[in-house]
């Protein structure tokens, strides 16, 4: 378990503050604008950087006294970091194996399961300046299991990787989310659907939810609705707020829309995916 206590740090337009929040083990999934203060969050809680005030306690560790103990229980992959370009990916990963003291020399070489686990092994002597973003997002993702952490923080995982790779990413943390205290920060809610057990919303620096994925769509089906209108209805559809979604099929349109009444007879009150939810949550603030 993670536990913060009266955490603040000034970040450029406000400050991120959280009273009390306790971390569990299993995958959480952090979402927000941008500049809400989800990297700046897992930014703390890999101990990149230090709260102006309060605590970060880690099992029972405090941050502040514990910092060589917590860090060698913790992966990370920060949103944006440059690479050493000169190194190959089996140069790199050793490199930080040997920061987080990790014997490479037995049967059981992580560096070695981690590359063929993600497809790294053949590119293994490729100058990383010379692979793709994507292949360089790998080799983080690599790093970051490096030593089984006991607590995964990933910043935008899914950034450059095509869909068989965000597929193999996900299966991993699925394997991982059920003995791993895992916090992703993601836009791309919906992908996380079937993986995340609690979702945190972080809006100007302050906590607006924290609960269970049930608790984030149920109480916004009131406030989205979907159907079919005809099209000479639909163009006013668009001089107003709440379209999330528009198609037309056969002579008639197709809407999902957000606010507190439907604009047209014969919508119906629908179940939100996650996405939707947080468009309700941002407009109607529920």
């Amino acid at each position: 378990m993670i536990a913060i206590h009266g955490l603040k740090y000034r970040m450029k337009a406000f400050q991120l503050h959280i009273e009390r929040l306790e971390l569990m083990t299993g995958l959480t999934l952090l979402v927000g604008k941008n500049g809400a203060g989800k990297s700046s969050l897992l930014k703390l809680l890999a101990t990149a950087c230090s709260p102006g005030e309060g605590q970060i306690i880690y099992d029972g560790y405090e941050s502040k006294g514990h910092i060589p103990v917590v860090r060698s229980q913790i992966g990370y992959v920060p949103s944006h970091v440059e690479l050493y370009g000169d190194m190959n990916p089996q140069q790199f990963l050793q490199y930080f194996a040997q920061l987080k003291g990790i014997d490479t020399r037995s049967d059981k070489d992580p560096i070695t399961y981690w590359m063929e686990r993600l497809e790294i092994d053949q590119y293994k002597h490729k100058k990383l300046k010379k692979c793709s973003l994507g292949m360089q997002h790998r080799v983080l993702f690599a790093q970051a299991l490096l030593g089984r952490p006991r607590y995964i923080l990933l910043d935008e995982p899914l950034n450059y990787l095509d869909q068989r790779e965000r597929e193999r990413m996900m299966d991993i943390l699925s394997e991982l989310s059920p003995n791993r205290l895992i916090v992703v920060a993601s836009h791309e809610l919906n992908e996380w659907a079937r993986l995340a057990s609690r979702i945190i919303w972080l809006d100007q620096g302050e906590i607006r939810f924290e609960g269970s994925p049930q608790q984030w769509v149920m109480p916004c089906n009131k406030n989205i609705w979907e159907g079919w209108i005809d099209l000479d209805q639909s163009f006013s559809c668009f001089e107003k707020e709440g379209l999330v979604s528009y198609r037309e099929i056969g002579g008639r349109a197709h809407l999902v829309w957000i606010g507190q009444e439907p604009p047209f007879s014969g919508l119906a009150n629908k179940i939100p995916d996650w996405e939707e939810a947080y468009l309700v949550r941002s407009r109607i603030r529920i």
